[in-house]
Parts: structure tokens; sequence; C-alpha cells
């Protein structure tokens, strides 16, 4: 006996096997997303739903609602040169799953996309888009089929590649920071390799600048007027001709590694804030104190130990907001979000604490960007992970946004359709004209060990401030983690600069390249 088309359900798999495959779709009912850790049961599918026809890749899903032969468009992404692999399921009314099937698969432009006939596997030859078509042969002998777009995308500028910045730094770095004003690279702080004499060792003060020549490359670095502090995991923001040091560990000079486990030392987090001068020639004044940072979980006796570790913190349109971190005295990460109005003579007036502005969750080791598209402006938050001392440590692929209200005040979070394609710690991201750049990075721990990624992905950044789906871009050319990006507004172009390739205590895996990616803006 035949089974008629309409009583099936067909459920079409993709299983990334090389590559880093992303999904997009334009269904009736489309648009939810979700991680390779998330349970299908969340959604509540039901055996007796035959209209569902569910798309999935390991990174993230779409989800139609039709019969296979009156379903919307369905549509997946891939990028240039990776390949997927396809597998159909059919289910009988009662969900019991059809053996035994023949599946063929075929490709209408075998220009875009090649397809193994039997196997299923795809793999992106030329940017553009085609229709690959299941054919199922069931074991009674009726034969249905359906289909799914497979476009291929290329990334903006495809053939710009990482380019030697033209000089290294005076030192390998990592955890450090970087920023660009009015011409100039500065590079401050963080972990460095030691010299001939036992100088310069362990978690560092120093600041260099270097200028950005016509076609990107850079100058010589030059030494800038050190931190008060030595620091490791700070921040280093520029706004109208002042520079900022926010947060980080502090400790002294040590000669050899491995060095201090930094939960050791619970009195020496920085909660001061740090800010100078400018100088038209690069140079940089004296530093000075300005308001230090408090946090609300704490009480006013304790708020000289209100520093905070692998925060994030950005400076815009007169305000300086730092995001999360790691606090030592309350030995967790925390939500917190602090909003500090920027004086005209540099200093923090204040730093105001809004609860509803808080992250969704406590977060540390993430990234944050922000940008304005159309007069509208976004504040974006990367990754991360959550946890505290003994307890369960959360890593995140989710990407959360805010509107910034013209008075400064940050909107409600909001959750991206589109997440990272793997959860990630110690990455960067940037702005690059209407693109959100997400850069290396690694996940996992000290028992298992850690998986470093020469990644890059880039997601267009719509009107309403919402993410499109991710793009992979030129890697790194190392699996870098605690490096620092800076980006050149004038000229859109990408620095990159020092990280750690691996073990930090092996001086060899501590970089101190410098790699820039110019006209990464279409």
């Amino acid at each position: 006996m035949k089974i008629p088309k309409n009583v099936l359900w067909i459920i079409i798999l993709l299983i990334t096997i090389t590559g880093c495959g992303s999904d997009s779709g334009n269904g009736s009912d489309s648009g939810k997303k979700m991680g390779t850790y998330d349970l299908f049961t969340d959604y509540g599918l039901k055996k007796e739903d035959i209209a569902t026809i569910r798309i999935l890749s390991s990174n993230l899903s779409n989800e139609w609602t039709g019969k296979p032969s009156t379903d919307s468009k369905k549509t997946m992404a891939i990028d240039l040169n990776t390949s997927d692999r396809l597998s159909v399921n059919a289910y009988d009314m009662t969900g019991k799953a059809y053996e035994n099937i023949k599946v063929n698969w075929t490709s209408n432009d075998k220009n875009v996309v090649n397809v193994n006939n039997s196997t299923g596997e795809i793999t992106g030859i030329s940017p553009g888009e085609t229709i690959v078509t299941a054919t199922l042969t069931l074991p009674d002998g009726s034969v249905i089929s359906d289909t799914i777009t497979v476009v291929v995308m290329a990334p903006p500028n495809m053939e710009r590649m990482w380019v030697n910045a033209g000089v290294n730094l005076p030192t390998p770095m990592w955890d450090h920071a970087s920023t660009i004003w009015n011409g100039y690279l500065y590079v401050a702080g963080g972990n460095s390799s030691c010299d001939g004499n036992h100088q310069n060792c362990g978690f560092t003060k120093n600041v260099y600048y270097a200028p950005i020549n016509a076609d990107g490359s850079l100058g010589a670095f030059s030494p800038a007027t050190p931190m008060p502090r030595y620091l490791r995991g700070h921040s280093l923001l520029t706004y109208n001709n002042y520079m900022y040091i926010i947060g980080g560990i502090e400790q002294p000079q040590y000669k050899d590694p491995p060095f201090p486990d930094p939960l050791k030392f619970q009195t020496i987090l920085n909660e001061k804030v740090y800010y100078t001068s400018i100088n038209p020639d690069g140079s940089i004044g004296s530093w000075k104190e300005t308001t230090p940072i408090s946090l609300p979980e704490l009480p006013s006796e304790l708020q000289n130990k209100a520093g905070l570790f692998a925060q994030s913190a950005v400076a815009h349109n007169g305000y300086i907001y730092i995001m999360g971190g790691w606090n030592v005295e309350l030995k967790k990460n925390v939500a917190t979000v602090l909003t500090g109005p920027i004086m005209s003579d540099g200093t923090i007036m204040k730093w105001i604490h809004n609860p509803n502005s808080d992250l969704p969750y406590d977060l540390s080791k993430h990234a944050s960007v922000v940008t304005t598209i159309n007069g509208e402006s976004y504040l974006y938050v990367i990754g991360g992970n959550s946890g505290s001392i003994g307890g369960t440590q959360v890593f995140h692929r989710e990407i959360y946004y805010a509107k910034i209200a013209p008075d400064g005040i940050l909107e409600e979070w909001k959750p991206s359709s589109n997440n990272l394609i793997k959860p990630l710690i110690d990455h960067a991201s940037v702005i690059a004209g209407r693109y959100l750049f997400v850069l290396g990075g690694r996940n996992g721990d000290d028992t298992s060990g850690y998986t470093f990624y020469p990644d890059i992905k880039h997601y267009f950044i719509n009107d309403n401030g919402e993410l499109g789906p991710p793009s992979s871009y030129s890697p790194l050319p190392n699996a870098l983690f605690h490096h620092s990006v800076a980006a050149d507004n004038n000229t859109s172009n990408i620095y990159v600069t020092g990280g750690a390739v691996g073990d930090t205590s092996t001086e060899e895996n501590r970089k101190n390249s410098v790699f820039y990616l110019s006209k990464t803006a279409p």
C-alpha cells in the first residue's frame, strides 16, 4: 500500500563536517534559533504535527511549518569552500520513522554547490544560490521529494588577507588592551615575557603608540607615559582627546613564568579609573585618578575592593559603560552595568547604576562594542562565561544588544536572533562599517583543556540593531586568545596585536605580532 504524500513528515538535518556553516530562512513561521546544547523538546514539537519541517545545523536551527509539497521557501547558508551533510528522515502519521529509505540528492546548479548523490555531502563551489532536491524511495516503492535552497555565502572583500603591519610590539603581550585615536594605535599593559636583563616581566605598566601610515601599515612603536599600575585584564578607552584605564588585575613584576594565580591576590584588583590627555603628536600626559569603580553588590566600607577583572567597557556619546567582570571580594562574576558621564575636563562625574540596565546574567571574559546606525546607538555584549568560585561555569554563545537612549540610559537588553557559532571566552570584537566582527577566542576548561580558534565571523547590523546571520572572513594568522583588537574608524582597518596561542607560561606561545586587515567594510 502506498502512503500518500500528505501523511509524511520530513526532517532534513545538517551536520557540519568541515568548515563553519550558518543558516537562515524565510518560512511562514521561521526565526527560532537554538544552539547544539538545547533540547529539541524545548520547542514543544508533537508527533502528530505532520506540518513541521526542520532544517538543523550543528550550530543554528531554523524551523518552518507547512507540508513538504506546500512549504514556504526553505533556505540554508554555507560559506564558500566549506562542506555540510544533509540527511532525511520520513515519519508516518503516528510518528514512526521509516527504515531502509533510499535517498538521492541532486543540485540544479553544480557550479554553485557540488552534491554527493548518495551521502548528501554538499560543498560550496562559488557564491550564489541553488536548489538541492532530496528524492526519497520508501520501502513500499513510493517516491516523494522535497527541496532546500542552498546559498553559498562570500564575505565582502573576500580577497582581503591579513597583512603584517610592518612592525612588531616591543615585547610579547597578552591580556593587554589597545585603542586607536587620531591616527595612532596604542597598546597598554598585559602580560609580557622577560628581556635579557629580566626587566618588563610578568604584568607590565608599559604603554606604546605607533603612527598609522596611509597604506594601513604602522610606523615604529614609541614608549608613552606608563600606567600607574601593572595591569592585565583591564580596559583601555579613548574619547574626546582623553584616554582611560579601567579595572584589571594588579601585580608587581615577576621574573619568570608561571605567574601567580590572581585569585590568591584578593586585595589588588584595580578599582581605580585613570585618565590622561592625548597630545596631537600621539604622546600622552601624566595619568590622574578620577571617580573609582563602585559596585552596588558591596557595602560602602568595601568599595575599595570594587575592582573588576575581565569586564568590558566602551566610550560613546559622552558616557563610559562598564559591563560585567569578575570581583574577587564577591568571588564571582557580576551582571552590573555602570554608566559614567564624561565631563569636559575628562573626569568621570560619577558611576550610575540602573538595575534595569544590568546584563541578563553575570558575565566576564566577554566582548563589547558600540555603534550608531541611522542616528540610533546600540551596545552589544558577545559571549563570555558566568559562574563563581566552586560553582558551575557556563560558556555563552549568545549575543545581546541594547539601544542607548539620548540621555545615555540603556534600554532593555534583547537577544540577537543570530549568535556565535560556538561558545567563546577571551575573544575580541570590533565594529567596522556596518559589520560586527568576532575574532579568535577559546573555550574549554582547565580540566579538559582548551580549544583555540583563528576563526573570524562578521554580522551585518540592520537598521534596528538586530544582527544578520554570521559569515566567515579571512581567519587570523594564528589561533589567538587574550589578543587585543582595534578598528580605525576613518578607514575601517582592523588591527590585531599580541595574544597567546597556547599555554601562556610558555614564552613562545606569547605573541608580539601586529596584523591588520584593510578596507574591511564594503
